[in-house]
């Protein structure tokens, strides 16, 4: 039927105590337990999806949301803005940067989607829209 949503797009978890990062908003997740997340941080990694919403070790409070047990929606399908700390063109495959951001894959790598939207302007912070690969694991061939 129009407009039914069908399959799941986007879960919930909470960050993971151990983090060292917290988690920005738009950038890749992994998981480090059945119900915890944390954000990526090894170049290539597969990745479960993107955060939704940022949570912070030390918020403009002074608060440590990671502790505090702060959720975190995660995309897991479907098209996401993804912060991108390089140019990424229309088309290319996506794979996650040491910091969760997105990259351009390169053989080897985890694919976690294809650009669908890009920007070439490196000198602000680049928004990558991708179509998820849904956690899939595909691994670009050399």
């Amino acid at each position: 039927m129009a407009g039914e949503i069908s399959g799941i797009e986007e879960l919930s978890y909470t960050v993971d105590t151990g983090s060292s990062t917290g988690v920005t908003a738009r950038r890749f997740v992994k998981p480090t337990a059945e119900t915890t997340v944390d954000q990526c941080d090894t170049e290539g990694e597969w990745a479960l999806g993107v955060a939704k919403t940022p949570v912070s070790l030390s918020n403009t409070q002074g608060l440590d949301e990671v502790t505090a047990g702060k959720g975190v929606a995660v995309q897991v399908h479907g098209v996401a803005w993804v912060e991108a700390s390089e140019a990424i063109a229309i088309g290319v495959e996506v794979g996650v940067g040491s910091d969760g951001t997105a990259i351009t894959a390169d053989s080897g790598d985890y694919v976690a989607g294809r650009c669908l939207k890009a920007t070439s302007d490196v000198t602000v912070n680049l928004l990558v829209l991708v179509q998820l690969s849904g956690g899939t694991g595909y691994v670009k061939p050399a």
